[in-house]
């Protein structure tokens, strides 16, 4: 796991979407600004035997 630091003045509510600390992640990580910080997962989970 890697760490971000952020600056303070730039951490917003927690749960408020769109705030700066997200902005400040999407930057560390080179997402775009309108991709979602989630995994890629699978709807339903493949059927195992």
């Amino acid at each position: 796991m890697q760490t971000v630091e952020v600056p303070a003045d730039e951490v917003g509510e927690v749960g408020e979407v769109g705030t700066p600390i997200f902005e400040a992640i999407r930057r560390e990580f080179g997402l775009p600004a309108n991709e979602p910080l989630t995994e890629d997962t699978p709807e339903e989970p493949p059927a195992g035997d």
